[in-house]
């Protein structure tokens, strides 16, 4: 019988005794592979409804399962089906099957891990710990779990006991920006600000911007330092959202995954990490599941093109836009590559087949004002950014370019107004301040172009010789 989730831990008593059934079986042993035994072949959960499934992961799951529940049982088709359920969302089962391989092979770390992953998910805190303590005395090295067994420490308020797991982690691997992650969390808890500064920086720095920015706005907040949390409040925005730690022993898991969904975010997630490749393999993966994934089209695309393999990529930006007509990204798409390539006829046809199809889309209409003004019909663009703008009233890009329209005609004002807007809803956006600093030393305002110029002097992201050029034009005005 199934057992519900509430069940489904370490019944320590049932376990040691179908571990000492085991020993007792192994000792007989003849060279051969011990059996396994029937207490724990019926331990294993019952087969989920699986109808829904796809076919091939139904065929795999029945076929493991008439395997690992007769006599003739073997250690790897119970493996085989806790990948299967984990990898592919049946969560009891998968715990069903780990308390099933904690007695089978105890010194297996992978086991406790995996189990413990799923326990903190179900918020069992407290078993999830002492599986994690386990895997990190059987191997020290394995960083995932050190981490995790902070985090959910840290969650359960066991405030000391985390920091020490931290610290340790950070011992083995001093850049790992997730161990300073959780020790700037904890310096966080005690209102250690300039500690928490020093660590969310350094994980930052050490993640390509990755971790520890989110905090960091609260940090500088904190600190009093307002215009760097706005600054940073844009950025992190414009990063996307956490990256979890890499951990190899769930990724295993995914070999075995029937989902597109979940192998679509695993490329995504490799790609954000700096794995173009692995993105590719794990989207491709998925797109055999659903070849007329539109979205999967694109990110396959979007990665071809960031490594400038434009012939992969323009084929599954067409596809995107086969399946999906009204899909503007990959229209624009299209139309970059052709740029590119110096078809710029072609570019432009595409541009306006794409239009067509996307009327509503702000991205094209921004991009149509854009052509507009580089004609210097700045009047005429002006409708189409207010459009852009109206779609898409949270990012800054079509505010600064409707600012750059105001000032084109002269509308001083209007165009101030748009860039304090543009600010507004991306704090730190670096063309938004060059461009507000530049209007502010031509309008002779020293103080509010003094202001601008600082805090762009502050700014990570803006090119040095850009604040020098800003900085000449200051000096020139004042």
């Amino acid at each position: 019988m199934r057992r519900p989730v509430s069940d489904v831990f370490l019944t320590w008593a049932i376990v040691l005794f179908a571990l000492m059934s085991l020993m007792a079986l192994v000792g007989c042993g003849s060279g051969k592979s011990a059996a396994i035994p029937a207490e724990l072949r019926e331990q294993l959960p019952e087969q989920p409804d699986l109808s829904t499934a796809h076919k091939a992961l139904q065929t795999r799951v029945v076929s493991a399962m008439q395997v690992a529940v007769s006599d003739d049982a073997t250690l790897e088709s119970i493996r085989e089906l806790s990948r299967l359920y984990h990898a592919n969302g049946f969560l009891q089962e998968a715990m069903g099957c780990y308390e099933v391989l904690l007695a089978l092979e105890p010194q297996n770390p992978r086991w406790k891990h995996l189990f413990a992953f799923l326990l903190a998910t179900y918020g069992y805190a407290d078993d999830a710990v002492m599986l994690w303590r386990d895997t990190v005395a059987l191997d020290p090295e394995y960083l995932p779990a050190r981490i995790r067994l902070g985090d959910v420490l840290l969650k359960s308020n066991r405030i000391d006991e985390a920091k020490a797991v931290y610290a340790e982690a950070r011992e083995l691997d001093p850049r790992n920006p997730y161990a300073l992650l959780g020790l700037a969390r904890l310096a966080m808890e005690e209102a250690e600000w300039e500690q928490a500064k020093v660590q969310l920086e350094a994980a930052s720095r050490h993640s390509d911007g990755k971790i520890g920015r989110d905090l960091l706005v609260t940090v500088y907040e904190k600190m009093g330092k307002d215009q760097m949390a706005n600054m940073l409040r844009g950025e992190a925005k414009a990063s996307g959202s956490f990256v979890d730690i890499p951990d190899p022993w769930l990724a295993d898991l995914m070999v075995d995954c029937y989902d597109p969904v979940q192998l679509m975010n695993m490329g995504g997630m490799a790609a954000f990490g700096g794995d173009i490749w692995g993105g590719i393999e794990w989207s491709s993966r998925a797109l055999d599941l659903a070849p007329e994934n539109p979205a999967l089209h694109f990110q396959i695309g979007n990665m071809y093109f960031t490594i400038s393999q434009y012939t992969d990529a323009m084929r599954h930006f067409e596809l995107a836009t086969k399946y999906r007509p009204s899909f503007s990204d990959a229209w624009l798409r299209r139309v970059e590559i052709e740029k590119r390539r110096g078809n710029l006829a072609l570019a432009d046809e595409l541009f306006y087949k794409g239009f067509v199809k996307c009327p509503e889309s702000p991205a094209y209409n921004l991009h149509y004002a854009m052509r507009l003004m580089e004609d210097g019909q700045r009047k005429q663009a002006i409708p189409y950014l207010k459009k852009s703008i109206e779609l898409n009233p949270n990012e800054a890009a079509a505010y600064i370019q409707l600012a750059n329209g105001y000032f084109g005609l002269d509308r001083l004002e209007d165009g101030r107004e748009a860039l304090e807007t543009a600010l507004r809803v991306e704090p730190g956006n670096p063309l938004a301040m060059l461009t507000i600093c530049f209007y502010y030393i031509n309008m002779g305002d020293q103080e509010n172009a003094s202001k601008w110029l600082e805090a762009i002097n502050e700014h990570p992201r803006i090119a040095s010789s850009d604040k020098l050029d800003l900085k000449l034009k200051y000096q020139e005005k004042f």
